[in-house]
């Protein structure tokens, strides 16, 4: 495996070349390290990422083990992001047509003896399937609220037919009652959406860390079934949060494991 190019130290002053292989055995052994332990000895043990199915793995959890979960699950309207990386119109979703709401179904199923007494959840989702996402979860949880992400800019779409779309839902919901963290604050949220975009659907870290900051102490485990480019997971490791998260497409999960990697290397710069 290449070394990344944070690793890739310019040292052309040092002459003799003994040294030079040796400073190649230091960069690999940290190299190897991030790799092989990319979340640090205090949470290896019960935090991961999955490159799997969630209705696969999540059974695999025991019962009334999961504190909190923060998950984006396919909206079931065929998405297809028209934002541009690299001149790249990115990929429609994996599962993302009506299939997505028998997943979403069986994905409740399960997390309803997964996660404990008196937990959150939250699951974003579009307006236009608000509905169909409140009559599954309310089957196996207590819907509490409607937040509002409100994106502070619109998207794309009809730009002269059609009012400009600056937000999106997140149906907050319980088993039993927690307390929030911190002060009552509006189910309004603003943050301004992502627009480097590597994922069609990604969202922002900092959002995600407020939901944690407010449903989760330290040390509890946060939990996305789909875990995308990995934003669930990175607020967590940035707010002292055990994690897990889990993804069915290769390509997501690579990506989300990369941005990851970054993270932690960028914070021990």
């Amino acid at each position: 495996m290449s070394r990344p190019k944070e690793l890739n130290i310019r040292y052309e002053f040092v002459e003799n070349s003994e040294n030079k292989q040796r400073l190649d055995k230091v960069f690999d052994l940290i190299f190897s390290k991030i790799i092989n332990d990319p979340l640090g000895p205090s949470t290896t043990n019960d935090s991961n990422l999955i490159l799997g199915d969630c209705l696969v793995e999540l059974p695999k959890l025991p019962d009334k083990s999961i504190d909190c979960v923060i998950t984006d699950p396919p909206y079931g309207i065929d998405y297809q992001s028209n934002r541009r990386r690299v001149n790249e119109q990115l990929p429609k979703l994996q599962g993302d047509q009506d299939e997505a709401f028998d997943l979403v179904d069986k994905t409740c199923a399960i997390l309803e003896k997964k996660i404990k007494n008196n937990s959150h959840l939250y699951f974003f989702t579009s307006w236009k399937v608000y509905s169909r996402f409140e009559r599954i979860i309310s089957n196996y949880f207590e819907i509490k609220n409607l937040l509002v992400w409100d994106k502070v800019s619109h998207g794309m779409g009809d730009l002269k037919g059609n009012y400009g779309g600056r937000h999106e839902f997140i149906i907050f919901a319980a088993k039993g009652r927690r307390i929030l963290n911190g002060e009552r604050e509006d189910n309004i949220l603003v943050y301004s959406r992502n627009y480097n975009l590597e994922h069609p659907t990604e969202k922002p870290v900092g959002l995600i860390e407020k939901l944690i900051e407010k449903s989760t102490n330290e040390g509890e485990l946060v939990v996305d079934p789909f875990m995308g480019s990995g934003s669930t997971c990175i607020a967590a490791k940035n707010k002292n949060r055990k994690y897990l998260g889990i993804e069915v497409e290769e390509r997501w999960f690579n990506l989300a494991k990369r941005k990851l990697q970054s993270e932690l290397l960028t914070k021990t710069n």
